[in-house]
């Protein structure tokens, strides 16, 4: 439950909307503390609809198999995954226990090594 609440606090736009109506679920709280506050946000009527779903796999997919830790892009699910836990075993990552965690921080890994994305001082 926990990977499933930071997955979704990782995009934007969920960050704002929680945001929006007081809720932090990166607080130093109890994982019950959390889901009661994610039960509350995605129950509320105020929101309804104003989710962003978890992040595509696509960027991911390709960059693993240009760097031949997939044989292709449109390999199964569980590729993908013995490809990402693999990969995050050799970088000195955390073990995950969803896809969409390993997505999550496959992403983030690669946003931050973009010299694009990075300021310039």
């Amino acid at each position: 439950m926990e990977e499933a609440i930071e997955v979704l606090c990782s995009r934007k736009t969920n960050r704002r909307t929680l945001a929006s109506i007081g809720l932090n679920p990166s607080l130093e709280v109890s994982v019950e503390m959390r889901k009661a506050m994610m039960t509350s946000a995605l129950a509320s009527r105020q929101h309804f609809c104003c989710w962003q779903i978890a992040p595509s796999d696509n960027d991911a997919r390709i960059s693993l198999a240009k760097s031949g830790l997939l044989t292709c892009e449109d390999g199964s699910a569980e590729e993908v995954m013995s490809a990402l836990r693999s990969l995050s075993a050799k970088s000195g990552g955390t073990n995950r226990k969803s896809y969409n965690a390993y997505i999550m921080d496959f992403l983030e890994i690669t946003s931050s090594q973009d010299p694009s994305r990075r300021s310039r001082d």
